[in-house]
């Protein structure tokens, strides 16, 4: 019976003392750089109009409509 409590108690112990540890130094993370919308026409254009059409109504059947 004192066994299993023991083990217990120092499991417990081991995972307080593990959840103690620094913080890890990982290099500080940057927000990406906004995108360019230059191109952004010829882009919708080459793959996804063939789908959502080319003025973002949608196609029956193939994809929806990307108006709000």
């Amino acid at each position: 019976m004192k066994l299993p409590l023991l083990a217990l108690g120092l499991l417990a112990m081991a995972a307080i003392l593990a959840s103690c540890g620094a913080p890890s130094k990982s290099a500080p993370t940057t927000p990406p750089a906004p995108q360019s919308q230059a191109g952004a026409s010829e882009l919708y254009a080459t793959n996804c109009a063939a789908c959502h059409g080319a003025k973002r109504e949608g196609v029956t059947n193939l994809g929806p409509a990307l108006t709000p």
